[in-house]
C-alpha cells in the first residue's frame, strides 16, 4: 500500500503542475500524463483509484502500480461514487451516469437519473432533475446514492430504482443553520 499511496500522491502532485524527477521514469501511460481539474475520487477494494476530472470530461482509473486510462467521458465529471459490483456513479451538471463493467477493463455508459438541463425537482429516472451533483456517496447497507447538489443546496438521496428525494436542506437556500433537515437545515 506504501507503493500505491506513494504514486497517487505522485498523481496528484502531477496535476496541480509541480515538477519531480519521478515522473520522468514514468512511461505516457501511466500518471505523469496529468489530471485535468480533479473533483473527486475512489478506491476499490484492490486498490484502483478513480477520477472525475472536471476540466478534462473524463473518469480516469489508476491502477496500484501507477497506469492511467480513460474509462468514460462524462463532460464536467464532479462527483463520483462506488456502488455494487463495480458499477461506478458519476455526477456531472445535470446528470448522474452510471457505469458499469462489461469485462477487459470497458464500461458501459448509461444515464441513471436526473434531465439534460439543471433544475430542481424530485422524481424517478429523468423526471428529477439537479443543478451540478458534485458528491457523491453510495450506502452497501442499503443500496441507495447520496447526492450533495451543490447549486441547489440540498442532499439528495437516490434509490436504486432511480427515484430522487430531497432528505436535507432547502433549495435555492444557501447558508449554515443547523435543525429539522427539511424545514431549518441550510448548506
Amino acid at each position: 500500500m506504501k507503493k500505491y499511496f506513494t504514486k497517487w500522491s505522485m498523481a496528484i502532485a502531477l496535476g496541480l503542475g509541480l515538477s519531480t524527477n519521478l515522473a520522468a521514469s514514468w512511461s505516457s501511460t501511466t500518471i505523469d500524463s496529468g489530471l485535468n481539474d480533479p473533483r473527486d475520487s475512489i478506491s476499490d477494494s484492490v486498490g484502483n483509484v478513480y477520477e472525475a476530472l472536471y476540466g478534462g470530461g473524463t473518469v480516469r482509473k489508476v491502477t496500484p502500480d501507477g497506469v492511467a486510462s480513460d474509462i468514460a467521458f462524462i463532460s464536467n465529471a464532479s462527483g463520483i461514487a462506488l456502488g455494487t459490483a463495480g458499477v461506478i456513479y458519476v455526477g456531472d451538471d445535470s446528470q448522474i451516469t452510471q457505469l458499469t463493467p462489461i469485462g477487459g477493463g470497458s464500461y458501459s455508459s448509461s444515464i441513471f437519473v436526473g434531465s439534460t438541463t439543471q433544475g430542481y425537482a424530485n422524481g424517478t429516472g429523468s423526471a428529477a432533475s439537479f443543478n451540478h451533483p458534485s458528491r457523491l456517496a453510495f450506502s452497501q447497507t442499503t443500496g441507495n446514492l447520496y447526492v450533495f447538489d451543490r447549486n441547489n443546496s440540498v442532499i439528495r438521496k437516490v434509490t436504486s430504482g432511480g427515484v430522487v428525494s430531497t432528505i436535507a436542506g432547502q433549495a435555492g437556500s444557501t447558508g449554515s443553520a443547523d435543525g429539522d433537515a427539511l424545514t431549518v437545515a441550510l448548506f
